[in-house]
């Protein structure tokens, strides 16, 4: 009979640990309750406002545990949920009530440097693309690539923050599979 552990069990422990020593350097806190409830909110966050394919290959690069808590609770037939800056920060705040002393901007911004140090330039901008403009601009604004990154982002122009909103409002709940209709 084999025993130890499992590989890839064991990967992932060791990936998220370090997501949440990363968070928990940025929160300013040693405590890994707050950064598991800063990177819990924020992913639920983004999560509910991705349409159902964009959601679910933006997880794909995600160590197992952080997709785990990623997907809990989802309920994919339901309808992205739009936000505008202001209502992104208030529903990160309502998610971490009981976590007294979080910050939501600071809560976005340290998940979104862990998102854009861990996950491919490639899957963070196809995920911005398709975010309602003002929360892509906060992703923009508070999620810098760390030095050396091989992407440097460009602020996004006109057109492509029209397009993140026109494929959110065209986009049907129940339509897996289908990708949003660009304009």
């Amino acid at each position: 009979m084999m025993t130890g552990t499992i590989p890839a069990f064991e990967t992932s422990r060791q990936k998220t640990n370090l997501w949440l020593k990363e968070v928990a350097g940025e929160l300013h806190t040693s405590d890994r309750r707050k950064a598991y409830a800063a990177i819990r909110a924020v992913l639920h966050v983004l999560r509910n406002s991705l349409p159902v394919d964009e959601a679910v290959k933006f997880a794909a690069q995600m160590p197992l545990f952080i997709q785990g808590m990623y997907f809990e609770g989802w309920h994919p037939g339901r309808k992205p949920v739009r936000l505008t800056r202001q209502s992104f920060l208030a529903a990160l705040g309502d998610a971490t009530r009981h976590q007294p002393g979080l910050d939501p901007t600071l809560m976005a911004r340290s998940v979104f440097q862990a998102l854009n140090y861990h996950l491919t330039a490639g899957e963070i901008e196809a995920v911005r693309r398709v975010l309602p403009a003002e929360v892509r601009e906060l992703w923009y604004e508070l999620g810098h690539y760390p030095p050396g990154a091989e992407v440097q982002p460009e602020e996004p122009v006109v057109e492509e923050k029209e397009r993140g909103d026109a494929a959110f409002e065209a986009y049907e709940p129940g339509s897996r599979g289908a990708t949003p209709a660009w304009p």
